[in-house]
């Protein structure tokens, strides 16, 4: 099974569910169906897994984006720890192609502070000039699905998690890094080894 994640922000949501969440909820979905409300599963994680998390994640000194085998395994058996049995039984069910069809976390370990467009307009300088505990968090999560993670060389550098939010050049467009709204699609379809789960942290500006 292999697994592409994606953190920021968007202007839209791309499919029907609320994502709108001062939590700032994380998602992770299958790659190819949309999931209907019976398929869809939600969770509210206590303040301290946030704060603990984050805290595990500020004292390592490696970087996901260079090497994320580092954080693959080490991530996942401190998140093992901090995560609720029944969002761990879920986790694995989907991982096995079982439902649910969808997962909405609230209160999921994030960043304090995420640059915005008025910070850098471009994506890979917002990602480096920032902490990295969505994306640690996100590597966890895929390591405990027993996921490979999938990335495209032609995208964003390579990077086993993208960064989804508009820039000036490509704001009015329906892509990665545009504002128009987006369908539910199939992720990367034609690729040899497409993904078959995608993780998402959500952020609506």
């Amino acid at each position: 099974m292999h697994i592409q994640a994606s953190t920021g922000s968007s202007v839209t949501p791309n499919n029907t569910y609320d994502t709108s969440s001062p939590h700032h909820p994380f998602r992770i979905r299958t790659a190819k169906n949309e999931p209907t409300e019976k398929q869809l599963m939600t969770f509210m994680l206590a303040p301290k897994v946030k704060e603990e998390f984050e805290k595990f994640c500020l004292q390592l000194d490696e970087d996901p984006y260079k090497n994320p085998e580092f954080f693959y395994k080490i991530a996942a058996q401190k998140l093992k720890t901090l995560l609720p049995k029944s969002l761990l039984d879920s986790l694995e069910k989907m991982s096995h192609g079982q439902e649910p069809g969808m997962i909405l976390i609230d209160g999921f370990p994030i960043d304090s502070h995420i640059p915005t467009r008025s910070d850098y307009d471009d994506v890979i300088d917002r990602r480096d000039n920032k902490t990295h505990v969505s994306e640690i968090a996100m590597l966890a999560i895929a390591s405990l699905m027993n996921a490979h993670l999938h990335s495209n060389p032609k995208e964003q550098q390579g990077a086993v998690v993208h960064q989804i939010s508009p820039t000036k050049t490509k704001y009015f467009t329906a892509s990665s890094q545009g504002a128009e709204p987006l369908i539910y699609h199939v992720e990367n379809p034609f690729e040899k080894t497409p993904p078959k789960l995608v993780p998402s942290w959500n952020r609506l500006t």
